[in-house]
């Protein structure tokens, strides 16, 4: 039988990436944020590499903001 381990190291720092919807007025923030989800879902990760989650900062509006964690 198998013996589950976890790994971690303190050097692993997960991606981080920002994107600012106000500089794109002409695209509806409802469909930016659905083809931002939509683009880091088919985004893979390496299992046996971490970091194996990533951060996007998503700026919609001068006081809002979204978080997607992945």
């Amino acid at each position: 039988t198998g013996r589950l381990v976890q790994y971690t190291t303190a050097d692993a720092a997960p991606e981080w990436t920002e994107h600012d919807l106000r500089a794109h007025p002409d695209v509806p923030v409802a469909d930016a944020l659905s083809a931002l989800a939509a683009e880091d879902r088919v985004r893979p990760f390496a299992p046996d590499r971490p970091p194996l989650l990533r951060f996007t900062l998503i700026r919609t509006a001068d006081d809002r903001w979204r978080l997607l964690f992945t």
